[in-house]
């Protein structure tokens, strides 16, 4: 049964369980689902000695890249920050409870109380410093559920900000896995290139040993063995650049990735002697997917739902409340102290239940040089919007054209390395005969490792192409598709 003295705790624990029956579901039909959870970095020497597939690459670099890290843990801040705009429908509940001894004179009259503790009680006859006890205990429900579209505006706001974020997040995405193809189609490159070096090397020497043989039994001029030895010595500086190459490349590889050591990878050689099925017809170059465009586009939504939140700002405020109080003293009504320690337990109890409608007219003063400035900035990410959009639909023309180019010569440069191998052929044997000088020999061979050096690059290009042109589109799973195919 509730005794007499706490009977004032019903008001309050009624409306209380009222709000929370009653609490509507605000934003719940807009609230985007939760995005992926950042996920733990790889522990060290996890992948020690283990041989990456271009696959393993791109999902270790998205646990590992620091910045791809950065921008999706920033998307999850705003997605996180709409709830807790939405939660701001939740009631509070603030609980206190005081004890205190102290004088009680008081004076009737008005002042201003910051700075002061008030005393209650009516106005004294004169001073006294005896103190007596006190105590209070309160609770305070206060609620807000209607604020004019505050709230709304707010989450708006917060959604609108969470869009843009989770689009700079897949910038970021797509930036870093359009550099880490390019990157490894450049150590795919580097091998290739020093398997040609190293092949032409062994062409060199093989021809310098057979000028000396020649010059040592004067079918050839002297001057033949020493070219030969620097044109062995030139091509084993070609092998020596490649292998810098390949190590810078490597090097390259494993920043991209977000390793403390070049990954153990060995790229398909076949990839760069291959032409990748490009259906040049059917490929669609819209640029709607794009996420640089996309984010310019949230963009221009934060910047709007910005100013929209500073219009909603000067709206008023309807604020509904319930308090139950209770209070201890020690000073008795007809002035007499009581013994002891009277008034710490409380002997006065009170209830009270309530609205507030508040507004400030001139709020507005204050808010309309924030909604010219929110205008300026909302103006500014169209242009940027623009801006993107123009120079997408230029990347589409470039990248296009790159990619068509490249296929023509993918197409033609098979015909210039036979070529240069059939005249290496010939002249090598005429050689070997004495019947050529060593010039005419250096100069096929030259040719031939050019030719050969050249195909891969133009492979290498073609590739390179199908990945600016899945960049500007912003959907690598064709590009991905082939790459794993191989």
């Amino acid at each position: 049964m509730i005794t007499p003295r706490y009977c004032f705790f019903t008001p309050l624990a009624l409306v209380l369980v009222l709000c929370l029956l009653t609490q509507p579901t605000y934003g719940l039909q807009q609230m985007p689902k939760a995005s992926e959870a950042v996920p733990p970095p790889l522990a060290p020497n996890e992948l020690q000695n283990q041989q990456l597939s271009l696959k393993q690459l791109l999902t270790i670099a998205e646990k590992q890249y620091p910045l791809i890290r950065a921008k999706r843990s920033l998307a999850e801040a705003k997605l996180n920050a709409i709830t807790a705009t939405e939660r701001t429908i939740i009631p509070t509940l603030d609980l206190s409870l005081q004890a205190n001894a102290a004088s009680y004179n008081n004076i009737t009259g008005m002042f201003f109380s910051q700075g002061i503790v008030p005393i209650s009680g009516p106005s004294s006859a004169g001073n006294s410093f005896v103190p007596a006890w006190g105590s209070a205990a309160s609770a305070l429900f206060t609620w807000q559920p209607i604020t004019f579209g505050q709230r709304e505006a707010d989450v708006a706001l917060a959604q609108a900000e969470w869009v843009e974020a989770s689009a700079d997040a897949k910038q970021e995405r797509l930036q870093h896995t359009a550099a880490l193809l390019e990157n490894y189609l450049d150590l795919t490159l580097s091998r290739e290139l020093r398997a040609v070096a190293e092949a032409n090397l062994v062409r060199a020497t093989a021809l310098a040993t057979r000028a000396r043989i020649l010059t040592e039994n004067g079918l050839q001029p002297s001057a033949d063995s020493a070219l030969a030895a620097a044109e062995r010595s030139r091509a084993m500086i070609d092998l020596l650049t490649t292998q810098e190459l390949e190590t810078r490349s490597r090097a390259r590889l494993m920043e991209l990735v977000g390793l403390n050591e070049p990954p153990n990878i060995v790229p398909d050689s076949l990839l760069l002697r291959t032409v990748p099925q490009v259906n040049t017809d059917a490929l669609a170059l819209d640029t709607a997917q794009n996420p640089a465009l996309q984010m310019s586009a949230a963009r221009v939504q934060a910047s709007k739902a910005r100013k929209d939140a500073v219009s909603a700002s000067t709206n008023p405020r309807l604020t509904f409340w319930t308090t139950a109080y209770a209070r201890g003293s020690g000073v008795t009504a007809n002035g007499t102290l009581l013994e002891g320690v009277g008034g710490l337990e409380p002997n006065r109890f009170n209830y009270g239940v309530g609205l507030n409608l508040s507004w400030s007219p001139l709020s507005y003063l204050q808010a309309a040089p924030k909604l010219h400035r929110e205008e300026a900035i909302m103006r500014a990410s169209q242009d940027q919007f623009e801006q993107t959009r123009h120079a997408l639909q230029g990347q589409v023309i470039r990248s296009d054209a790159r990619l068509q180019t490249a296929l023509r010569i993918a197409e033609e440069i098979p015909k210039q390395t036979q070529a240069a191998e059939i005249a290496f052929t010939n002249r090598q044997t005429k050689y070997n005969a004495g019947l050529l000088p060593y010039s005419d020999i250096a100069q096929a061979r030259y040719l031939l490792a050019q030719a050969e050096a050249e195909a891969r690059v133009r492979f290498a290009e073609v590739w390179k192409a199908l990945v600016s042109t899945a960049t500007v589109r912003g959907d690598f799973h064709e590009v991905l598709q082939q790459l794993h195919g191989q």
